[in-house]
């Protein structure tokens, strides 16, 4: 074993001069954000029976620097979500996004 790690290990110097020009290659600077609002909470208001039903709408704006003409909207995401709550730790979800 210890035979095979030396032989991998005198390798190790080449592989990294194969991966240096990757790292090396020009890039465009491109700044953006990701703003983004939670809502959440559970359905005992309806219901007392239904206190380990919960719910969750998140929406997400991406904007990006890629334009002559300054930022804009390149993507908008829109989850909606119920779940249920097995215990205090686990709960499963189910949902649907719009992208």
């Amino acid at each position: 074993m210890r035979l095979k790690v030396t032989h991998v290990l005198k390798y190790l110097p080449l592989i990294g001069i194969v991966h240096a020009p990757i790292g090396m290659a020009d890039t465009d600077n491109m700044a953006g954000t990701w703003d983004s609002i939670t809502l959440s909470g559970n359905l005992d208001k309806l219901s007392p029976a239904l206190h380990n039903f919960r719910w969750q709408i998140l929406e997400q704006a991406r904007t990006r620097d890629d334009s002559s003409q300054g930022m804009r909207l390149s993507e908008n995401l829109l989850f909606g979500q119920l779940g249920y709550s097995m215990n205090e730790h686990a709960s499963v979800w189910l949902g649907y996004m719009h992208d």
